[in-house]
């Protein structure tokens, strides 16, 4: 959803997924690691998924 926008305004759409009250899957090939937002982050790999963040 926000491969081709610039960091602002991938900002922006973040904020706004994250201000809504249901859960929310993202799917980015690029993202903040350190958002602490994120409750689960999950890395897709050849050997398979990893959960990289509680």
């Amino acid at each position: 959803m926000t491969a081709n926008l610039d960091k602002d305004n991938s900002d922006s759409i973040r904020n706004l997924l994250f201000s809504l009250p249901q859960p929310v899957i993202e799917v980015a090939h690029h993202y903040n690691i350190n958002d602490q937002r994120y409750t689960k982050v999950f890395e897709l790999s050849d050997n398979g998924i990893l959960s990289r963040k509680k």
